[in-house]
């Protein structure tokens, strides 16, 4: 009896501290509890990918999940191509989930869920395609080179598990696994169970970050190899003949066309983006527009992301306890008439949880700390960062696409041209942007103007840096005391040179919102190679 009371006594405290557990998860936070990917290449060179992804969605009102698969990639001058075949996707119950298949730039889109229903909560994906030829020539063997879990998805990854094996048991040699984001060397352990069968398991992958197998198979494994430019879809030779005379006549007109083309869109979006925000009227704004974060306040001001936005969200995550700021002491003796630059050090803080911060943030966050928990400016990883900031960049500019900011032209006008609701929006910054930098005698004419309180001005610092205006708020502050709001810097805040620290982390500014993948001969995660992609909701 007294055994059975205890037994209860444990399972009803158990239960109390998962409800809490449960009760503390933000419920709006998406994300993968479980990716298991099951690869089987066949004699021919093909991949069978069997992928188990458990997504939950939160209290988030979403259709379903969409996989990102890359089927044609580009590494130097070549140009690779893979066949896809799409087999189906079936949920928990074993039922047919339905799909739309995209064909995106260089991908296959996969749409899974029912764009006239919303789901919430856990949901069960069993995806299941084919893919190659994914095996090349190097060095008188097969070289396999597959991100099983491409650097793509915008939610984390609690568990993953990865199982690849070759059809007729052939033993893979060299076989490595690499995790982390684009370019960084983490390892992972993987194990060749079996001959010809690799596993490998992985927690705790944040968004942005994936997992990646490197290894080599016999030259007599398979004679269908991944070829530049070979693997493309093959025409018939009438249709060649005919693809050939129409190219020559391309050759000759096409660039004409597409010049004119490209300068009329240009110019008539151009005129309208400038049209719309004339029409907008501009009046002061207190708060930063809803739901917007610095870095997509600072992209609707200006149309880019560079180390100024990148600054906004290290101060962001910093008056929210993710991390604290030290100005280092300046150089002493005859060492400060050459070395007289100011610099910082960044330490990671557990007293706020990870799993708050949005895809774009974790980007820069893990980027900053990639060498560890403690890092100075000047010696933040520049690698690492320069992957972080595409990365970065890519998400803020889909995340201002989804909010219906911005519209995006054709293939060859890769510009972003602003909506009306984005011309909305954007007159909305400017108006945070008057605020902030209006003088004090002007500012008396603002209608119910909250005071100059140091919550508020920590609360408005971020967007600030990200406007281009912190001096100006800054200086409105003189005089008063910021006290605990100021907490996560350690220094004279009054010497905070965020100028020189925006320098300091524009380190890559990407040219556009795609970036390329390509092979990696081993020693760090590719991004490139077959498989990858991405994933998120929709």
């Amino acid at each position: 009896m007294h055994k059975r009371i205890l037994l209860l006594a444990v399972a009803l405290f158990t239960l109390i501290l998962g409800g809490q557990a449960v009760a503390d998860e933000p419920a709006n936070v998406e994300r993968i509890k479980q990716f298991d990917v099951d690869i089987t290449l066949s004699k021919e060179n093909i991949a069978q990918v069997k992928e188990h992804i458990v997504y939950d969605f939160g209290a988030n009102y979403k259709h379903g999940m969409y996989r990102d698969i890359p089927v044609d990639y580009v590494d130097g001058s070549d140009r690779y191509y893979m066949q896809f075949t799409y087999e189906g996707t079936t949920n928990e119950q074993g039922q047919t989930v339905q799909v739309q298949q995209l064909n995106q730039s260089g991908n296959v889109r996969l749409r899974l869920g029912d764009p006239n229903q919303t789901i919430t909560g856990a949901h069960t994906y069993n995806i299941t395609y084919r893919l190659g030829p994914i095996l090349y020539q190097k060095n008188d063997q097969l070289f396999l080179n597959y991100d099983v879990i491409g650097t793509g998805f915008t939610v984390p990854i609690d568990n993953a598990k990865i199982t690849f094996r070759t059809a007729d048991g052939t033993p893979l040699s060299q076989l490595e696994c690499f995790q982390g984001t684009q370019g960084s060397k983490g390892s992972c352990a993987v194990d060749q169970s079996a001959p010809g069968v690799a596993t490998a398991s992985l927690t705790g992958l944040q968004a942005g970050e994936g997992a990646s197998l490197n290894a080599y198979l016999p030259a007599s494994y398979t004679s269908n190899l991944l070829e530049a430019g070979k693997n493309a879809p093959r025409s018939s030779s009438i249709t060649t003949v005919l693809s050939v005379l129409g190219a020559f006549f391309l050759l000759l007109f096409t660039p004409f066309f597409v010049f004119a083309y490209i300068v009329f869109k240009h110019i008539r979006l151009r005129l309208n983006d400038r049209r719309l925000r004339k029409n907008e009227t501009i009046v002061p704004q207190y708060e930063a527009p809803d739901e917007l974060s610095p870095a997509e306040v600072g992209y609707l001001n200006d149309d880019v992301t560079n180390g100024v936005e990148i600054t906004a969200v290290i101060i962001d995550l910093a008056r929210r306890g993710h991390l604290k700021i030290t100005q280092n002491e300046p150089p002493k003796g005859i060492s400060k008439f050459w070395d007289n630059k100011p610099d910082y050090t960044f330490e990671k803080t557990n007293s706020a949880p990870t799993d708050q911060l949005s895809p774009a943030e974790i980007h820069i966050y893990s980027a900053l700390f990639s060498k560890g928990s403690t890092v100075q400016l000047s010696g933040v990883d520049r690698k690492a960062m320069a992957n972080a900031v595409k990365a970065f960049h890519s998400t803020i500019e889909n995340i201002m696409k989804q909010k219906g900011f911005y519209g995006r032209v054709g293939q060859f006008v890769q510009s972003n041209f602003l909506t009306r609701k984005g011309a909305h929006e954007w007159a909305l910054v400017q108006g945070l942007k008057m605020y902030i930098t209006v003088a004090e005698k002007d500012r008396l004419a603002f209608t119910d103007a909250p005071s100059k309180t140091p919550e508020r001005f920590n609360m408005l610092l971020p967007y600030a840096i990200a406007l281009g205006v912190e001096k100006e708020w800054v200086k409105q502050f003189e005089g008063i005391d910021l006290g605990l709001a100021t907490q996560w810097y350690a220094g004279d805040f009054a010497a905070l040179n965020f100028g020189f620290m925006s320098q300091g982390f524009d380190i890559a500014l990407p040219s556009s919102s795609s970036s390329g993948s390509s092979f990696s001969s081993g020693g760090d995660f590719s991004g490139g190679g077959s498989g990858g992609g991405g994933g998120g909701s929709w």
